[in-house]
């Protein structure tokens, strides 16, 4: 093999290494790598071009007894982990996103901190979930013995067929594609939290026209997508604990809703299912 810069390769006498005595030897390996992705990242639109250069799988060296020389086996990244951890990344950056429009636009707050006490101890659990969430799936596609991120056994992906994952991701896409149709729908009443003291419309059109929390039941599909491609006990935690509070913020708004809008929201309860469509509408 040679050193690669970008534009030819440089002969490290054939073999990939360079002597420093009878016994040491410089691995170029990696050194080609390195410098193959800087030279690519030298233009902005080669950069993710670059990152999937990264290698997955441990080059093979001479050793005692061996006749095959040193080499780099190139592999991608985890493309289906990768993917859902950028769509991750775009749902959370949304969500942002709206925290501050919805303040712009109404001079209230969207409640990322909700005023009630209960509300506020719920995201101190919450918001690192979500930021575990995020990272897993990244650390996953990335980690491998020749990329030199190991993860700790409870983070590493378990085996599982390739095929789970390419299903899950195209899940994830219609997750996400789906909850960027509610938020449209909610507009200026969307909030991430309860104020006690803020009336915001009940919409009851659109995906809550038979699903009261849609939004909920979008997040609970993407999490179980992400958990299907990047399975780990670490995951599994996170998945449980996002899905638990899920459930519990969906009943406490409510409750809520029932309290500020009293038989108008009593009849929706009735005609519609919490996270998936009522089988039959009540006549009452």
């Amino acid at each position: 093999m040679g050193l690669n810069l970008g534009f030819g390769w440089v002969s490290a006498r054939g073999q990939g290494h360079i002597p420093l005595s009878d016994s040491r030897e410089i691995d170029l390996d990696y050194l080609n790598i390195g410098l193959s992705i800087v030279a690519r990242a030298s233009r902005p639109w080669r950069l993710y071009s670059a990152a999937l250069t990264l290698p997955l799988a441990a080059p093979t060296d001479l050793r005692a007894g061996s006749t095959t020389p040193s080499r780099y086996s190139p592999s991608m990244p985890n493309l289906p982990a990768l993917t859902v951890g950028l769509i991750l990344i775009a749902y959370w950056a949304r969500v942002i996103r709206l925290v501050r429009k919805i303040r712009r636009q109404t001079g209230r707050s969207a409640n990322p901190l909700p005023p009630e006490l209960l509300g506020r101890l719920l995201r101190i659990v919450w918001y690192p979930v979500v930021g575990g969430w995020i990272i897993l799936p990244l650390l996953a596609a990335f980690s491998g013995p020749s990329s030199g991120l190991y993860l700790p056994r409870w983070c590493r992906p378990m085996a599982h067929p390739a095929a789970v994952d390419w299903i899950a991701l195209a899940v994830a896409i219609a997750a996400l594609a789906g909850t960027l149709v509610c938020w449209k729908k909610m507009g200026k009443s969307w909030r991430m939290g309860i104020d006690p003291d803020d009336k915001s419309q009940l919409i009851v059109s659109g995906p809550y026209a038979r699903v009261r929390h849609p939004i909920y039941a979008l997040s609970s599909v993407l999490m179980l997508a992400t958990l299907a491609i990047a399975p780990s006990w670490a995951m599994l935690a996170i998945a449980g604990v996002h899905l638990l509070l899920l459930q519990w913020e969906a009943r406490r708004e409510e409750k809520y809703l029932l309290m500020q809008h009293g038989p108008v929201y009593a009849t929706y309860y009735r005609q519609t299912g919490r996270f998936f469509p009522a089988l039959r509408k009540s006549a009452g």
